[in-house]
């Protein structure tokens, strides 16, 4: 069950995923300004209070508002039947993916 969610604060973000190397790779790329909302999801495993047997892991996720410039052709689409421009699309990020966040001064 999702026991939180909490807003990451930035109005850009960089989101970098590792590659299958024998050491440590990523590959890094920025979301476009105010185009991406970042949160930390917690979600807890179906045992109640402080019982010793819960597990609580903590994930973060990318929720892309602005999809009207990708690819019609993106699995994203496919897999929620929606088409570019149309709801946002969001993701966890993977084990060992970093998220950072900037906030641009206004």
């Amino acid at each position: 069950m999702v026991a939180g969610v909490k807003e990451l604060g930035g109005d850009r973000h960089v989101a970098c995923h590792d590659e299958p190397f024998p050491y440590a790779v990523f590959q890094c790329h920025m979301t476009g300004r105010s185009a991406t909302r970042a949160y930390m999801i917690t979600v807890q495993s179906g045992v109640r209070g402080n019982d010793p047997a819960a597990t609580t892991v903590a994930m973060s996720a990318l929720c892309h508002r602005d999809t009207s410039s990708w690819n019609p052709a993106h699995p994203a689409f496919e897999i929620l039947g929606t088409k570019p421009g149309g709801a946002p699309v969001c993701h966890f990020m993977p084990y060992a993916n970093l998220v950072f966040g900037q906030t641009v001064a206004h």
